[in-house]
């Protein structure tokens, strides 16, 4: 995901899951740093948690919530 904000050339990110199931990031506002976004939610819940793996899924958690704030289209078929 982070190749798309940070790539104009790219227009989607498509992940497909191990049950078959694809996913389509598209349309990012590009005036978002993605990548210093979860670097700064990983080291708040890495305070928190004090563990770096429960910290990634947390941060990874808020940066789905993202979402809602239309900072990315996502699509699963």
């Amino acid at each position: 995901m982070k190749t798309l904000f940070v790539n104009d050339d790219i227009e989607a990110s498509i992940a497909v899951g191990h049950n078959g199931m694809v996913h389509i990031v598209s349309n990012p506002d590009r005036t978002i740093d993605i990548e210093k976004l979860y670097e700064s939610l990983y080291f708040e819940y890495k305070e928190i948690y004090a563990n770096s793996e429960i910290a990634k899924i947390y941060a990874l958690d808020d940066l789905d919530d993202l979402y809602d704030l239309k900072i990315f289209d996502y699509e699963s078929r």
